[in-house]
């Protein structure tokens, strides 16, 4: 389950995403940012991040590698559906 609010009380989804800005390549701020709510990228941003952190587990690299090295090619779909849990899982 992920939480997907901003960290810190008032801050806006771009100064949340500015302390990752080495994290994502611009293909995939781009996907990030490209949805329409603070909400959608959030979502967005946290699918990204998740499948990133996934695979370094999964495959033993752990922080050795540049993480934007590291690429998924997301369906609009999965996010449509990430959204959805996060409605139904939230309050």
């Amino acid at each position: 389950v992920m939480t997907t609010t901003l960290p810190k009380f008032g801050e806006s989804a771009e100064d949340f995403f500015a302390d990752f800005d080495t994290t994502f390549n611009d293909r995939e701020w781009l996907l990030i940012r490209c949805g329409t709510t603070e909400e959608e990228q959030l979502v967005r941003f946290f699918v990204n991040w998740a499948l990133k952190e996934t695979y370094l587990k999964a495959t033993g690299i752990g922080l050795g590698i540049e993480l934007t090295r590291i690429e998924f090619d997301i369906d609009t779909e999965v996010v449509a559906r990430a959204r959805s849990a996060h409605r139904t899982l939230l309050p």
